[in-house]
């Protein structure tokens, strides 16, 4: 699996092992899931102004959020080698990891197996599908 990560605001400057934690993450999902087809996404970070704008023209919630996803599946099944797109805002988790004593580096990766699993067609719509979405994507960035 290949991602471009996109960082206008130089944000990552301060985390430089993330891309390095991504593929790893990456590759453990891909090894666990057995896949096998070279998978192409983007990751975007942004801040809480251009999440708010995202979340409210998608999802119609006028406020920010920590990941979304834009999986470009048709009904579940992988219909093209760019799987999507993944935004984290780098505010909202900074917030968030602060305000619960969690390490910023855990969040990211958190986030980013958390959107990379959306875009493979996981959900946590109902509890049975949230048990398995989010034991897996623990799993796979210890």
């Amino acid at each position: 699996m290949k991602f471009t990560i996109v960082d206008q605001d130089k944000f990552l400057k301060k985390y430089p092992e993330i891309k390095n934690s991504f593929n790893k993450i990456a590759k453990t999902i891909c090894s666990k899931l057995k896949i096998t087809k070279p998978y192409y996404f983007d990751v975007t970070f942004v801040d809480d102004k251009k999440m708010k704008q995202i979340n409210k023209e998608y999802r119609g919630v006028n406020k920010p959020t920590d990941v979304i996803s834009f999986a470009f599946l048709d009904n579940k099944q992988i219909t093209t080698l760019l799987l999507g797109e993944i935004y984290i805002d780098y505010e909202y988790s900074l917030e968030y990891a602060n305000e619960n004593n969690l390490k910023i580096d855990y969040e990211f990766k958190l986030l980013f197996a958390h959107g990379l699993l959306h875009l493979l067609g996981f959900d946590h719509a109902n509890k049975k599908d949230e048990k398995i979405m989010f034991d897996l994507q623990e799993e796979v960035i210890r």
